[in-house]
C-alpha cells in the first residue's frame, strides 16, 4: 500500500512539473491579456496569443466551449492588453474553416513547436479564429 501512495505522489510531482513547465512555454513569446465581461457582468482576464494579418489582429480558440471564447460570444466588447497598453475591440467570431487554418498557420509560424505541444496537450483540437476589430 505504501509503494502505491508513493508511486501516486510521484505522479502528480510529475504532472504538476510537465504542468509548469508548459505554462512557462506558453507565455516566453508574446501574450496579450483579454479583458472581457462574462455573462453574470463579472471582470474576467485570460492570457493568450496573438497573431497579425495584413494588420489586424487575430485570437484563436481551441474549441467553442472553451471558456473565454464562451465569455467574448456572450459580449463582443473587450479589451486587449498589448505591450502594455489596453485597447478596445469588438471580437468577431469568424467561424470557417479557411479563417481556422490561417490562423492556425500564423500561430505555428510565430509560437513554433510550442504551439503544437499545447493542441496535442489540450485534445479535442477545434481551432475558432476570432477577428479583433478597433473601436
Amino acid at each position: 500500500m505504501r509503494w502505491l501512495l508513493r508511486g501516486l505522489l510521484i505522479l502528480v510531482a510529475i504532472l504538476g512539473a510537465f504542468g509548469g513547465a508548459l505554462y512557462a512555454l506558453s507565455e516566453s513569446r508574446e501574450v496579450v491579456i483579454l479583458h472581457a465581461r462574462g455573462p453574470d457582468g463579472s471582470a474576467r482576464e485570460t492570457h493568450l496569443w496573438i497573431v497579425d494579418d495584413a494588420g489586424v489582429g487575430w485570437l484563436r480558440s481551441g474549441g467553442h466551449r472553451r471558456g473565454w471564447f464562451v465569455t467574448v460570444v456572450a459580449n463582443s466588447q473587450i479589451e486587449l492588453e498589448r505591450a502594455g497598453e489596453k485597447r478596445p475591440y469588438t471580437a468577431v467570431v469568424v467561424d470557417t474553416p479557411e479563417a481556422a487554418a490561417r490562423v492556425s498557420a500564423l500561430m505555428r509560424e510565430k509560437y513554433g513547436w510550442i504551439d503544437a505541444l499545447i493542441e496535442r496537450v489540450e485534445g479535442g483540437w477545434e481551432p475558432v479564429a476570432v477577428r479583433l476589430d478597433p473601436r
